[in-house]
């Protein structure tokens, strides 16, 4: 495969990893939206006349989390937060539960772009310069056995949950099977990591695409990613090529948490249709790299047409030596598709 490996990198570097800088404005964003409802919670009291308590602590979940949130056009960033509180400092409801929280960022007066809202599984915060919350809550209670657990405020119901466990389970993911320098590896460490960020920036890069969200896109990678110790290049692409191939047997994607179907909606369903004919056709954009006369134009120009984006234009072709001499025919031979024999089912040991 031709490979343009450090041009990937360089890319990775300036178009798609967040950066700490970045990194460092989402977390004084989150956290000024965290005092704005401890205001606004005391605010709802002093309406209602009760005393509503603050979260007991906060856990940062999804992209956010697991390191996989990339930059976003027009400051388009999803920020997950779970919000922990004592189950006496909540009501029973799990709906009402959410409504306080919506009800305590609605009285803050926010310069909010829509209305805060309680949706099925936590308060959806748009603000007017662009970023959006999702403020999941839990609550701590005993499980009749002296034992304290965490449940999440799902719809119309109290489930048990670890609100790290997501993120406990992707960094086991990227630190067991993304190749390490130890073994021999020249790649930086935490591969998958940035293959992630790859498939999830691919998915975003045309406005009118309506594709799976994350949590379903850093699942789906996981399962059919397929590590290079020596190039990202090829292994975002072989991992495509398995993607492709897992979706053309089914369209499923279950939780590695606890076995649930994340795409059973007719929403999901219809993004995953999109996802996968949008795969495939970035894999027909990338057959050229196979080439044995590939030549670097065409490789760039593979790029472009997978991730839409000016970095891989002709007229953007001047780059430092020490990348073009990065450029090399990587072998092709030793590629296998994940063992899927058959469409795969939900995973054992889940009702």
């Amino acid at each position: 495969m031709h490979s343009l490996h450090s041009e990937l990198m360089a890319f990775y570097e300036a178009h798609i990893r967040l950066g700490k800088t970045r990194s460092d404005e989402l977390a004084a964003f989150r956290n000024n939206s965290l005092t704005r409802l401890n205001t606004g919670l005391d605010k709802l009291g002093e309406k209602n006349k009760r005393n509503y308590p603050y979260p007991d602590d906060y856990r940062n979940q999804g992209g956010y989390a697991m390191k996989t949130l990339n930059q976003a056009r027009g400051n388009d960033y999803d920020i997950d937060v779970g919000l922990l509180f004592y189950a006496a400092d909540l009501p029973t409801s799990p709906k009402s539960a959410r409504e306080r929280i919506r009800d305590a960022f609605k009285e803050t007066g926010g310069q909010f772009k829509e209305p805060p809202e309680a949706r099925k599984n936590a308060v959806t915060i748009w603000y007017a310069s662009g970023q959006h919350l999702d403020f999941a809550v839990y609550r701590y209670v005993d499980d009749g056995y002296g034992n304290e657990i965490i449940e999440h405020a799902s719809d119309d119901k109290w489930i048990a949950r670890d609100p790290d466990s997501m993120k406990l389970w992707f960094e086991g993911q990227v630190s067991d099977r993304s190749p390490k320098s130890t073994d021999g590896a020249t790649v930086n460490d935490g591969q998958l990591r940035r293959i992630v960020r790859h498939v999830k920036y691919f998915s975003k890069s045309r406005a009118a695409w309506r594709m799976p969200g994350g949590m379903i896109l850093t699942t789906l990678v996981a399962e059919c990613y397929v590590p290079n110790a020596a190039y990202d290049d090829e292994a975002l692409v072989r991992t495509l090529y398995a993607i492709e191939h897992r979706l053309s047997l089914s369209q499923k994607v279950y939780s590695p948490i606890d076995g649930s179907d994340l795409t059973a909606a007719e929403k999901r369903q219809s993004e995953m249709r999109s996802f996968a004919a949008e795969v495939s056709a970035a894999i027909k954009a990338l057959l050229v790299l196979f080439n044995t006369d590939c030549t670097r134009a065409q490789a760039r120009n593979a790029w472009r047409q997978v991730f839409n984006h000016e970095y891989w234009n002709a007229e953007n072709d001047a780059v430092p030596k020490s990348l073009l001499s990065s450029a090399s025919v990587a072998p092709v031979g030793g590629f296998v598709f994940p063992n899927y024999e058959r469409a795969p089912s939900k995973p054992q040991g889940f009702g």
